[in-house]
């Protein structure tokens, strides 16, 4: 194996490919060249390849281990890198320098199959990724339901939802995707997610496709295979509350964060972070108390004549609004104290359960 590539293109790859690496054979990744280079890497959950543009001299194929590729091209201002491999070595040229690293088999590092068979859907991949990061923080890491610890992917018609839940808030975002088709509702856990996160930053378009037990996700330069959770996930539509609310109240985002942020700063650091939300008077007060952490009282102006109070989980509903501009405007829907509060934005559903005041 023999190939000339940019050293900048090559070390973009091997970041991405290198964060999706693990213990043992897994900390390397598989370079595969024919008519370009194609880098492969797994942790033995979730697996990715990548498609780099390079100068093939001799094909063939090699294991590398990205930190030390790192640690030898990081600090280097050379344009191109040579890297060739024999049963023996892999050696490293850059510029006057050159670097001779042991070998491995590379046929020791499973390969990782990429399926054309069964349903598949075609996503616009800034909405997908936007839909990751407003979806995943909800989920239960620690939860004997296992399907908790992951984000469903369910197709009704044209619209893909991503969703997630840790039984004490759900969030809910949809996807248009024009034509529709199957995916069947896979979970997908938060490696398997980042990995898609990473692979396809800057894509306009993906392809997800659910198989036996995995998750596919693949454009012209890369593909993911994220192995699923099993289990049924929980009837999520069955939490969001109807239409119908006593109150539907516009807050800008910004000032919304800043006064959770500091309405934290009073309370419980386990027991209660709870923080009450009272509007009256064209006004929102936000106050929270803990046992010798002191109290306080935020007011925003509010353009809305409703007059009710309830508390809940500051760090819940600063995970909403964090993720939304600090312009933009997002509506809170409220029935009574007692009831789940809907945060929306542009169509994602936010439920979060109220707690009891202290």
């Amino acid at each position: 194996m023999k190939i000339t590539i940019p050293r900048k293109t090559f070390l973009d790859a091997l970041g991405v490919a290198g964060s999706s690496t693990g213990k043992d054979i897994y900390s390397k990744v598989k370079l595969i060249v024919s008519d370009g280079l194609r880098i492969e890497a797994s942790d033995g959950d979730v697996g990715l390849v990548l498609n780099v543009a390079c100068d093939v001299a001799i094909p063939g194929k090699a294991l590398v281990e990205p930190s030390k590729l790192n640690q030898i091209l990081g600090p280097s201002s050379v344009e191109f890198v040579e890297l060739s491999a024999t049963d023996s070595a892999v050696v490293v040229v850059a510029g006057k320098s050159r670097f001779e690293l042991p070998s491995q088999n590379a046929d020791e590092l499973p390969s990782i199959k990429e399926d054309t068979e069964g349903d598949s859907i075609e996503v616009p991949a800034a909405a997908l990724l936007s839909a990751i990061r407003r979806t995943k923080f909800a989920t239960d890491q620690a939860s004997t339901r296992y399907q908790l610890g992951g984000v469903l992917l369910e197709v009704d018609g044209e619209t893909l939802h991503l969703v997630a839940t840790d039984g004490r808030r759900l969030s809910a975002c949809p996807i248009d995707i024009p034509g529709g088709s199957s995916l069947g509702g896979p979970i997908v856990g938060l490696k398997g997610l980042d990995a898609i996160c990473k692979a396809f930053a800057g894509e306009s378009s993906l392809t997800l496709r659910a198989t036996a037990g995995t998750l596919q996700a693949s454009s012209e330069r890369a593909t993911v295979v994220a192995k699923l959770i099993d289990g049924r996930y929980p009837n999520w539509r069955s939490v969001i509350p109807a239409d119908s609310f006593n109150h539907s109240i516009p807050i800008e985002a910004g000032p919304l964060a800043v006064a959770l942020r500091q309405a934290s700063v009073t309370t419980e650091n386990v027991d209660s972070r709870g923080v009450q939300l009272a509007f009256a008077g064209r006004s929102l007060k936000l106050s929270s108390r803990g046992q010798d952490r002191g109290k306080s009282e935020i007011e925003l102006a509010v353009d809305t004549d409703a007059e009710v109070a309830f508390t809940i989980d500051w760090r819940f509903a600063l995970d909403f609004v964090a993720n939304v501009p600090d312009d933009e405007i997002v509506e809170m829907r409220v029935n009574d104290p007692s009831k789940p509060v809907v945060l929306k934005w542009h169509g994602w559903s936010y439920v979060i359960m109220p707690m009891e005041r202290r």
